[in-house]
Parts: C-alpha cells; structure tokens; sequence
C-alpha cells in the first residue's frame, strides 16, 4: 500500500500512480493519475511534464495489469524497483531514464533493483 512510502522518498518526490488523491492522503507525497495507455511513451511523457520521480504500482487493481504492467514491461531498462519499498503485491518503481540498459541475458520479467530510493543527482551540465 501507500503507507510504506510514507517518509522513505525524499522531499520534494512525485509519485505516479492509480488513485493520486489516495496516494497523498495515505504517503504525504503528491501524485499524479498514470496514463491509461500501454505506451511507454505515454508513461514518459507523464512523468517528465508531471517531475515524478517514482511511480507506484499496485497489483491489487485492474488498472495496473491493463496499463501500467506493459508500459513498465516495454521500457524497463529505464525504471529500478526501490528494493525497500516492495510487497508481495506492490512496489515503488523508480524513473532512471539515463541507467544503462539490462544484460542481453536478462529474463524478460526482470528489472533492475534500485538500492535505495534517492533518485540519481541531475546530470552535468556540459562545460
């Protein structure tokens, strides 16, 4: 549920996910409704106009299987699982759009695990 992020993403995090006014109530951190789309772009495209960091995703629900599963599926090497934030049927997912991408040999279920849930630094500005 909600309830495990509460205070274990850092301040300032927007987090994506099935019912944001829920979320917020139950996490503190705002939220923003994922696009009802399987389009790993659409899911992109949220998260960069929205500045989420994170995205939630319950299992409990219809939506998550119908939308979210197979947007998440088709661009996996760009999100982690916070490790300390998963359940048997829910998991923070973490946006990392610069990752290197998963092994050739990685089974087509996997993804990354983030080590904590702080978001990467901003890259540098070139000099």
């Amino acid at each position: 549920t909600a309830e495990m992020a509460r205070g274990k993403l850092p301040p300032g995090s927007v987090v994506l996910s099935h019912k944001p006014q829920i979320f917020y109530v139950t996490s503190g951190y705002p939220s923003v409704l994922y696009p009802l789309s399987k389009s790993p772009d659409s899911l992109r495209a949220t998260a960069r106009r929205a500045g989420a960091n994170y995205v939630f995703l319950d299992a409990t629900g219809d939506l998550a299987p119908q939308y979210l599963f197979p947007a998440l599926s088709a661009m996996r090497d760009d999100v982690c699982v916070v490790a300390a934030l998963q359940l048997k049927e829910s998991a923070v997912l973490r946006f990392d759009f610069d990752a290197p991408p998963l092994p050739t040999d990685a089974a087509p279920d996997a993804f990354r695990l983030c080590q904590g849930p702080e978001p990467p630094p901003p890259p540098r500005a070139a000099r």
